[in-house]
């Protein structure tokens, strides 16, 4: 009876870290997805106000465009629009690597078998 606990003890041990691993890995794209919404939200608000800005311009008269023009520049100004968007970019590449790791997860999850309990690393890269 002692021998049969042996493997069956292994194998709970090669369970339990393969559930850390787990853990791990979509824990930490979690993180990147909290830590960029902020962020990204203040963002877009920025640029949907900038936005407002240009249609609201687009129903003016042209005297009346004229100050919206400088309202338009000075929120482009104030908002660092060059930064602003390369910071939308950067959030975008990291929202884009997140999923693309938690996506290699889950399908590493659908295609697990219980063979991989031999040791092999099931998600070491």
């Amino acid at each position: 009876m002692q021998g049969s606990q042996v493997p069956a003890t292994k194998q709970v041990s090669q369970l339990e870290e393969l559930v850390s691993d787990i853990a791990h890995e979509i824990n930490n794209p979690v993180n990147v997805l909290c830590s960029c919404m902020t962020p990204l939200q203040r963002s877009v608000r920025k640029m949907a106000v900038l936005l407002k800005l240009y249609e609201q311009a687009g129903e003016m008269s042209p005297p009346e465009m004229v100050e919206q023009i400088r309202r338009i520049q000075r929120h482009r100004k104030n908002m660092e629009i060059e930064t602003a968007m390369a910071d939308l970019w950067v959030v975008l590449e990291l929202l884009e690597r997140s999923v693309e790791r938690t996506r290699r997860v889950s399908q590493k999850l659908h295609s697990f078998d219980g063979e991989s309990l031999d040791g092999e690393p099931v998600f070491g890269e």
